[in-house]
């Protein structure tokens, strides 16, 4: 890895991190692509979960609930990434309005609070939309939020865009 400014760079093949470690940092692509793999029940097991290219964010968690790392991320090409951890974040965060700070936080504590949807059928009533569903929904379709949205920081709009993706795996079919 090579560090130029606040951008770094990783060579084909190169890990940015491992599954299991304790991550402080999440990435933002801006150019080429890295493959996230997780170890299967064997310790040659090796499953492939997605490829990411640019614009694309990953190793969020670590920056959101300081959990360790759930993959391992490998650069496929000479990617170049800029990293971004969680004092960088809150400053990001600063510069939006309380509003978007607002919503931020309350998708955060909407996908701590919810297991994604099929979990949710497991149990009594989890299928049942709740007012917090209706809130999540109500707040992700917002026209107003998608336009506030367009113009903030690259990493914050990639970083909702994931979290507006982990909040509608949670949320029930509409009725």
């Amino acid at each position: 890895m090579k560090k130029v400014l606040d951008r770094e760079v990783y060579y084909a093949g190169e890990k940015i991190f491992r599954e299991g470690r304790q991550g402080y940092v999440a990435y933002l692509i801006e150019s080429g692509e890295v493959t996230l793999t997780k170890e299967g029940d064997t310790s040659d097991e090796i499953i492939d979960i997605a490829t990411i290219g640019p614009n694309t964010i990953f190793g969020e968690m670590a920056v959101i609930d300081e959990a360790p790392r759930m993959a391992t991320a490998t650069a496929t090409t000479e990617t170049v990434v800029v990293a971004v951890d969680q004092r960088e974040l809150e400053k990001k965060l600063e510069t939006v309005d309380d509003d978007i700070r607002a919503l931020f936080r309350f998708l955060l504590s909407f996908i701590r609070a919810n297991l994604p949807y099929e979990e949710r059928m497991k149990t009594f009533d989890g299928a049942r939309e709740t007012e917090q569903d209706k809130v999540a929904r109500d707040m992700i379709a917002s026209p107003d939020v998608a336009e506030t949205l367009g113009r903030i920081d690259a990493f914050l709009k990639a970083l909702f865009d994931i979290l507006v993706t982990y909040t509608e795996r949670r949320l029930p079919p509409r009725a």
